[in-house]
């Protein structure tokens, strides 16, 4: 999934989140800027020889 796909979901840490400060949060996946986001890496962990974007990736928290 890549970051722009990842923005139309919503994140379930972002409602809860939003139940505090409304103005902070609309409740939607930022993506690659969220420290629970994998970026998407070979069979040996390495991402720099593949033809991916380095934003692609899936939510650590939910899983592929």
């Amino acid at each position: 999934m890549n970051h722009e796909e990842a923005t139309s979901k919503i994140c379930p840490l972002f409602v809860i989140s939003a139940a505090f400060d409304p103005e902070s949060a609309n409740g939607n996946c930022i993506g690659y800027r969220c420290m629970m986001w994998r970026r998407v890496c070979d069979e040996y962990g390495d991402d720099y020889g593949k033809d991916v974007d380095t934003n692609d990736g899936f939510c650590g928290l939910g899983g592929k």
